[in-house]
């Protein structure tokens, strides 16, 4: 009796390949990691620094590899620059753990902390005014702060294309460069 040792299609194949990448990816380390706890004590993965836009604040937030940052519910502020919307109301050591640009009351992150932090910066400048509420915790105390952002106007449905705010968002850019 001959045993064919060739398996070069089908289901076979299929399950082979999806079970050697779950063994990958349950060997990979950002795999199981977890997002620290800013808060209790936990300290950033890594020493990536974000622009977080129109705020004027740079920071830190949790992130798998290639910076997919879905696991994210805390931002740890880095630094905020002089004169920046954020200045007198946040501070280097600050966690953000919430915020909101429709002018209701923030609550804490339950998605992709930087994609919501996006969505309030673009809902703050589509109002006038530009007001942004963001639950700030600093050394144990956790308290609501409101910074303004210039009003910018909203993004059009064909952003960046036939978009006044895209366009000045661009001249602006222009302008300093």
């Amino acid at each position: 009796m001959k045993i064919d040792t060739k398996i070069t299609s089908g289901p076979v194949v299929a399950f082979f390949l999806a079970l050697a990448l779950m063994l990958c990816l349950s060997l990979s380390p950002s795999a199981n990691a977890q997002a620290p706890d800013l808060t209790a004590g936990g300290v950033p993965t890594s020493t990536y620094n974000l622009n977080l836009g129109a705020t004027g604040m740079h920071g830190w937030m949790y992130h798998h590899q290639k910076f997919d940052s879905s696991e994210s519910r805390q931002i740890l502020v880095n630094s905020v620059d002089v004169g920046s919307p954020a200045d007198g109301f946040l501070a280097a050591g600050d966690v953000i753990l919430g915020v909101d640009g429709t002018g209701a009351e923030p609550v804490n992150f339950t998605s992709d902390a930087r994609k919501a932090l996006a969505q309030a910066i673009a809902d703050a400048e589509a109002r006038d005014p530009g007001t942004m509420k963001l639950i700030r915790w600093r050394a144990g105390s956790t308290t609501t702060v409101e910074i303004t952002l210039r009003t910018m106007g909203a993004y059009s449905a064909t952003a960046p294309y036939n978009c006044p705010k895209s366009a000045k968002i661009l001249e602006e850019g222009l302008e300093h460069s």
